[in-house]
């Protein structure tokens, strides 16, 4: 069962990650509080973490989260962004995210993306 983290600053984004990776076989704990997220990274064996960056106007502050959870330890982390410019896509993956989805997000990409990142690490997403 893997663990996965989703963290955005509205409950009805986090609500709609939530959605897209219910029904897979792993644990997810949802933040709408950054400094949650750390607690969070802290106290629990993450396999994955998304986080929403764009979140009105937060996206220093997703971004740097990327930065604090990799101190932590070497954890899978995809972003969802209201924007697709390419200097946003590249300041996220600079950062340590590992992929960019974009909103609206499809939420059969975002699974996909997440049982690969999962399966590399040994561990099998059902779905």
């Amino acid at each position: 069962m893997g663990i996965i983290l989703a963290v955005g600053s509205q409950p009805d984004m986090v609500d709609m990650i939530e959605e897209a990776v219910r029904g897979f076989d792993h644990e997810i704990h949802c933040v709408t509080d950054p400094g949650k997220a750390v607690k969070v990274v802290e106290s629990v064996e993450l396999d994955a973490v998304i986080v929403d960056i764009h979140e009105q106007g937060k996206h220093l502050v997703g971004v740097q989260l990327a930065e604090i959870l990799h101190q932590y330890r070497d954890i899978h982390t995809v972003v969802i962004a209201t924007s697709d410019e390419p200097g946003d896509k590249h300041t996220a993956l600079a950062a340590g995210f590992d992929a960019f989805l974009v909103k609206p997000f499809d939420f059969s990409y975002l699974r996909a993306t997440l049982q690969m990142y999962l399966t590399e690490g040994g561990m099998t997403i059902r779905t």
